[in-house]
């Protein structure tokens, strides 16, 4: 195969389209982190029914679903953006708090760097332990200081999937809220763990940052959906002015609006991935890779043998994690996918190993 022959890493997962423009099919897509079961039915519907009032132009405001996600995380509506994605809101947020300096712990999702970036802000990194799982401890909070004018970070965090505790990020909330410093939480992931927010209403100050996708819980990267809470309408509105109206499709709003009634659906995602993930870490202990334990929907494993290459050669995309600061090219990603996509991994597994350890 060689469409991973000019030694180019995809800087994200997901690109399936030279594998499917080289050899016709898809392969089976590991490399993204997204429910393992399909876009619910109804999601769908309210999407192609939108569809029948193209001729309009979509409603800047998003009213309805700003309004749906208000009730539901009980923040005030004129505290909430919509974002085409997760994405575009993190390059919003950028260029909105024209910060000096963002803090990141690392390995972490490589566009939280890029949006800071080109937004004129220098990152600092705060790199987390390897011999610990990456896990975000305390002693975030103390490199924070009156210096630091934001900082970011995934709750759980990409790619580790490991979860900031509770006790952990009161500290890091505290801390920030003492030196005027920014927090942006990025909760992408938390839906598959939990249901509401990461931190309590008191601790949603004026200074923090929630972001949010539909993306992933609900299978839907196609349709480009996100929201940030605010704890102040101010801040919010300074988000908001810092990308392009229109941003977000009228479709995208209806199948948003769909989803967040989708408790039950939730629920199964979270049974299945919590099954699921621990099949996939008994078949790569057996094949000899170090793992971390993830709260998430994915895998963060360390092996030579188990490559991307490897995999793709088998129909199958997996996430080299070379170009995450703090990792190298032994270290990959997978999802947790369906019992059926998962045993078709496992199968490669043993055959790439010849069912010994890597």
């Amino acid at each position: 195969m060689s469409i991973l022959s000019d030694g180019k890493k995809n800087m994200h997962g997901g690109n399936i389209y030279p594998y499917l423009k080289e050899t016709g099919s898809e392969p089976l897509d590991f490399s993204v982190n997204i429910s393992p079961l399909p876009v619910p039915e109804e999601v769908k519907r309210a999407f192609i029914d939108e569809a029948e009032h193209l001729h309009r132009y979509p409603d800047t405001e998003c009213t309805e679903l700003r309004e749906k996600l208000s009730v539901k995380y009980n923040v005030p509506a004129e505290r909430i953006v919509i974002g085409n994605g997760a994405s575009d809101l993190i390059y919003r947020i950028a260029y909105a708090l024209k910060c000096k300096n963002v803090l990141m712990p690392v390995p972490a999702f490589s566009e939280y760097e890029a949006a800071f970036s080109v937004a004129g802000t220098k990152p600092e990194f705060y790199y987390t332990d390897g011999t610990k799982d990456f896990v975000i401890d305390s002693d975030l909070a103390d490199a924070i200081s009156p210096e630091t004018d934001a900082v970011i970070m995934g709750v759980p965090a990409n790619p580790s999937g490991k979860l900031v505790d509770d006790r952990t990020l009161s500290e890091i909330l505290k801390k920030c809220s003492e030196c005027g410093t920014y927090l942006i939480l990025d909760e992408c992931f938390l839906p598959f763990i939990k249901d509401g927010l990461s931190i309590s209403t008191e601790d949603f100050n004026e200074r923090v940052i929630i972001i949010r996708s539909f993306t992933k819980i609900f299978a839907m990267p196609g349709v480009r959906l996100g929201c940030c809470l605010c704890g102040a309408g101010e801040l919010a509105e300074k988000i908001k002015k810092a990308g392009a109206p229109w941003q977000v499709s009228s479709m995208a709003c209806k199948a948003g609006v769909a989803a967040l009634e989708m408790d039950e659906y939730v629920k199964s995602v979270r049974r299945i991935v919590n099954t699921e993930r621990s099949r996939l870490y008994d078949a790569l202990e057996k094949a000899g890779a170090r793992i971390v334990k993830s709260d998430a929907d994915f895998i963060l494993f360390q092996s030579d043998r188990l490559t991307e290459e490897e995999f793709i050669k088998r129909g199958i995309m997996i996430r080299n994690c070379g170009n995450f600061r703090g990792l190298d090219d032994t270290w990959h990603r997978i999802a947790v996918k369906s019992t059926e996509d998962n045993e078709a991994l496992i199968a490669t597994i043993t055959d790439i190993t010849g069912g010994g350890q890597g």
